[in-house]
């Protein structure tokens, strides 16, 4: 899945529609605020995460994105895509690697990666930046 690391950058439900609330409020920005994110290591990969925030251009195809992570450097994830014809989950299995604060998942580009207790985030360089929440430790 190419837009595997565009997925880790996700929107979870919305309790408004975008139309009511101000254009620069559709996004969650009190999880970024209220958590010190820093470098990254392979331990904070560890654990079943969710989306909880989504911007930028992946924002516009981009449903649900849920991702298995293992220290080790295995992981697999799967992301609900818009598509023309219906949305569609895509998933993706493999070995992950972090070099430099860039997680890369397979053969895709690397991404950015900061870790919070029980966060992640992932900026791409095209502008995406997915705030991922833990759900379960392994």
């Amino acid at each position: 899945m190419r837009a595997s690391l565009t997925c880790l950058l996700a929107l979870g439900g919305c309790m408004f529609p975008s139309n009511v609330v101000a254009p620069d409020q559709r996004e969650v920005h009190g999880v970024e605020a209220a958590v010190a994110f820093g470098p990254a290591s392979a331990a904070d990969l560890d654990g079943l995460f969710v989306a909880a925030s989504i911007r930028g251009p992946a924002a516009a195809t981009l449903r649900h994105l849920t991702y298995w992570l293992e220290p080790a450097g295995r992981f697999s994830g799967a992301a609900l895509l818009a598509r023309a014809g219906g949305s569609e989950f895509e998933t993706l299995s493999g070995r992950w690697s972090l070099e430099n604060g860039r997680l890369a998942l397979g053969d895709n580009e690397p991404a950015k990666v900061e870790a919070a207790p029980g966060w992640l985030r992932l900026s791409g360089d095209d502008g995406t930046v997915v705030v991922l929440r833990r759900t379960a430790e392994r």
